[in-house]
C-alpha cells in the first residue's frame, strides 16, 4: 500500500501531466494567423502613403479634392515597395504627376488619364496660365521659342493645372525637381508630363543613370547589374526613371532599402 506521501506525488505528477496537455492541445489547436501577402503595406505604411504623400501633395494644391479621395484609395491597394517609391518621389518632386504613377499605374495609351496623375495626361488647363507658363519654359531654355504654339495646345487639352501652375511659380531652376518634368511626352510612358514639346527626355535619363552609378559606389548592386541600370535608364518609361532617382537618392547609402529601388524599376 502507498504511502501518504507517494499518493501525493503521483496526484501531483498526474497534474503536471494534464496540464502540459492541456498546454499542448490549447497551442494546437489555436487558430494560426495567416502570414501577411508578400509585398504587402503595413497599416503605417498605408497610413503614411496617405499622410505623408496624398496630404503633402493636396497642402501644394498638386491633388484636388477628388484626386485627394483617390489618392488615399490607391494607397489602400499598394505594395510597401510601390509606397516608397511614392513618398519620395512626392517628398523631392511635389507636383510631379508622375509621382502618383508609383501607387496607381499610368493609364492605358489612349485612356482618359485616370484619376491623378498617369501618363495619359491630364484634363487641360486654362489658356491664361498655358500662355504664362510656356512663355516661362522659352524663357527658362526648356523649350524652343518655335515649340511655344505646340506648347499652348498640348497644355490646354493634356495639362494638370497644378502642374501648370507649379511651373508659373517656381524658379527655372527648380521647375524640374519640384514640378516634374512638363516637357515629357504624354503618351504611353512619357512620364507623366503635360507638355509634349518634342523635346527628348535626356534629362530624366541623366538622372537615372546618375542613380545607377550611386547604387554601384555604395555596392548596393553588382557591376552587370550596375550596366543593365544604366542601359534600362534609356528605354524605360520616365516615371520609372523618375521613381528610382527619387527613391535612391532618399535610400542611400542604406543598401537594403536603395536595393529595393533597383529591384522595383527592372520589374
Amino acid at each position: 500500500m502507498k504511502t501518504i506521501h507517494a499518493l501525493i506525488r503521483d496526484l501531483t505528477l498526474s497534474a503536471v501531466t494534464l496540464a502540459c496537455f492541456a498546454c499542448t492541445v490549447s497551442t494546437s489547436t489555436s487558430p494560426s494567423s495567416s502570414p501577411p501577402t508578400a509585398g504587402a503595406a503595413s497599416s503605417a505604411e498605408v497610413d503614411s502613403c496617405k499622410h505623408e504623400a496624398c496630404d503633402k501633395m493636396k497642402f501644394f494644391g498638386c491633388n484636388s479634392a477628388d484626386e485627394q479621395a483617390a489618392c488615399y484609395a490607391d494607397c489602400d491597394k499598394a505594395t510597401t515597395s510601390q509606397i516608397d517609391l511614392f513618398r519620395a518621389c512626392a517628398a523631392s518632386s511635389v507636383c510631379d504627376p508622375a509621382c502618383r504613377t508609383n501607387i496607381a499605374p499610368a493609364p492605358a495609351a489612349g485612356s482618359s488619364g485616370g484619376s491623378g496623375g498617369g501618363s495619359g495626361g491630364g484634363g487641360g488647363a486654362s489658356a491664361s496660365s498655358c500662355s504664362s507658363a510656356c512663355d516661362k519654359l522659352v524663357q527658362c531654355s526648356l523649350i524652343p521659342v518655335g515649340a511655344k504654339d505646340q506648347c499652348v495646345s498640348q497644355c490646354q487639352t493634356a495639362a494638370y493645372q497644378y502642374q501648370i501652375d507649379c511651373v508659373n511659380s517656381t524658379a527655372c531652376n527648380a521647375i524640374k525637381a519640384t514640378c516634374g518634368d512638363p516637357t515629357a511626352g504624354t503618351g504611353g510612358g512619357g512620364g507623366g508630363g503635360a507638355i509634349d514639346s518634342g523635346l527628348d527626355d535626356s534629362f530624366s535619363i541623366q538622372k537615372c543613370q546618375t542613380a545607377c552609378d550611386t547604387l554601384s559606389f555604395y555596392s548596393c548592386i553588382s557591376a552587370a547589374d550596375h550596366q543593365k541600370c544604366r542601359d534600362d535608364c534609356t528605354t524605360a518609361a520616365g516615371n520609372k526613371r523618375d521613381g528610382l532617382s527619387s527613391c535612391v537618392n532618399a535610400s542611400a547609402p542604406e543598401c537594403a532599402k536603395a536595393a529595393d529601388c533597383y529591384s522595383v524599376f527592372e520589374q
